[in-house]
């Protein structure tokens, strides 16, 4: 390549697809859309568990039949992928906050890390959740909270590790 605009998880994919169904524009596309289906999946349990299971429903639904989203699901690239690990890590990161079991924080560990290895900006998206974590721990500063620190020693420090070790 004669930039750095790989994407990396979707590459291994597409090349585990030419192994299964050989080379052909079927195989080189469906990564992407395992990926953009998923991310219909992910969307309705981020809207799930941030309003409810009708507005989950109906967001599932406009993800589906969205232009762009079709377009993207069809596009021999990462970006469904990097749109399903930011559901996906976003998800998780709102159960940890909520529950904060260690187990929730290891998931959104593999998560972002895999959303890393897929697109490189998804460090804008854990920069966020980063952020937020932040003033959370500030916020309830003074509230009971078990596991308090699991997210910042699982969540975040374990995505980092995972990061590096997928780039090593």
């Amino acid at each position: 390549y004669a930039s750095e605009n790989q994407h990396f998880l979707y590459t291994l994919g597409a090349h585990a697809a030419f192994q299964l169904f050989g080379e052909s524009a079927f195989s080189l596309r469906l990564p992407a859309v395992i990926f953009g289906v998923l991310s219909i999946w992910a969307v309705y349990l981020l809207g799930r568990s941030l309003s409810g299971a009708k507005e989950a429903l109906i967001t599932a639904a406009l993800l589906a039949c969205s232009y762009h989203h079709i377009w993207f699901s069809q596009n021999a690239r990462g970006y469904t992928g990097l749109l399903f690990w930011t559901l996906l890590s976003s998800w998780l990161f709102v159960r940890g906050l909520r529950q904060s079991r260690p187990r929730t924080w290891a998931g959104y560990a593999v998560s972002a890390a895999l959303g890393v290895y897929t697109h490189i900006t998804m460090l804008f998206v854990i920069a966020g959740q980063f952020l937020i974590y932040a003033a959370e721990l500030y916020r309830r500063r003074r509230d009971a909270w078990p596991n308090r620190y699991a997210g910042l020693l699982l969540g975040f420090t374990g995505a980092g590790l995972l990061t590096f070790q997928l780039h090593a």
